[in-house]
């Protein structure tokens, strides 16, 4: 099964009783996309969807959607349940669990993006961002903190 519905937490909730079940949460990688050697690129529940650019020694965790046009550049670290759409992560960012990264946005070099932050449409990233925030702007500006 692939799941693409909910937000990444329902849709780890969703896989969880789905494998509860027997299923098996599989990985689509598009033939349209491209990604380079050395990567990690977990199998299971991962959506890499036409024109994404994977490049060297990424890891990606589980239940990922990567959509259209996204660049994940060399020494990523992807955690789980992360939805990044039309996005640019420059080399050696982490991503922690449960983020969400708006269509248009760039990640800088060596940054972290904390647990369940989302990054607003556009956004440019010049800091490490912690859990729990919503930041928006040109540079990243924290709109507010999410209930943790």
């Amino acid at each position: 099964f692939i799941i693409a519905i909910g937000d990444n937490f329902v849709r780890e909730k969703i896989a969880e009783r789905i494998e509860k079940l027997g299923g098996e949460n599989n990985t689509f990688f598009s033939k349209f996309s491209r990604q380079g050697n050395y990567n990690h690129l977990h199998p299971k529940g991962n959506i890499i969807m036409h024109d994404v650019n994977i490049t060297n020694n990424v890891t990606l965790g589980i239940g990922n959607i990567i959509y259209y046009k996204t660049i994940l550049s060399h020494n990523q670290q992807v955690g789980n349940y992360n939805l990044i759409s039309g996005s640019v992560l420059v080399a050696e960012s982490v991503i922690e669990n449960y983020c969400t990264i708006g269509f248009g946005s760039k990640i800088m070099a060596n940054l972290t993006i904390g647990s369940n932050s989302t990054i607003g449409m556009g956004t440019m990233v010049i800091k490490d961002i912690e859990a729990n925030s919503v930041v928006a702007g040109n540079p990243a500006k924290l709109l507010y903190k999410k209930e943790g």
